[in-house]
This record gives structure tokens, C-alpha cells and sequence, in this order.
């Protein structure tokens, strides 16, 4: 991208979108790295049946946020 695109409108704008874009996906692995460790600590606490499971899908939603943060790379 030169200097002449970014100072258009619309590269402006499509800077700043793909820049928001991808700090919010970290921010968003960040979240999701907090809530795996705090369903750790909850499933070591309580005694539920289903307590593997919910680790589970919160591990898969940090899957998600390293895909969504390469796919923002991709599109920068």
C-alpha cells in the first residue's frame, strides 16, 4: 500500500478497519485464553459430569481465535 492509497478515503478507512480488525482478535485470544484457565480451575473445583466437555469448548475457542487472528493477517 503507498502513501498515495492511504491517504484516499477509502484506504484510509480500509487501514484503519483491517488495523481494528486485527487488535480486537488479539484481545479476543486473550479472552479466550482467560476463560480456559478459568474453566480449568472450576472443573478441578466442582465435580461435574460434564466439566471435560466445557474445557473442551472453551480450548476450541482458542482454536477459533488463532484462525480469526490469521485470517486478519491475511487480509492486511
Amino acid at each position: 500500500m503507498d502513501l498515495g492509497q492511504l491517504i484516499n478515503n477509502q484506504g484510509l478507512l480500509g487501514f484503519f478497519f483491517k488495523s481494528f480488525t486485527l487488535v480486537f482478535s488479539v484481545i479476543y485470544l486473550l479472552y479466550a485464553v482467560v476463560i480456559y484457565k478459568q474453566t480449568q480451575v472450576m472443573d478441578k473445583t466442582l465435580t461435574t459430569g460434564g466439566g471435560k466437555l466445557i474445557v473442551f469448548i472453551s480450548f476450541l475457542q482458542i482454536i477459533l481465535s488463532f484462525f480469526i487472528i490469521l485470517l486478519a493477517i491475511g487480509f492486511i
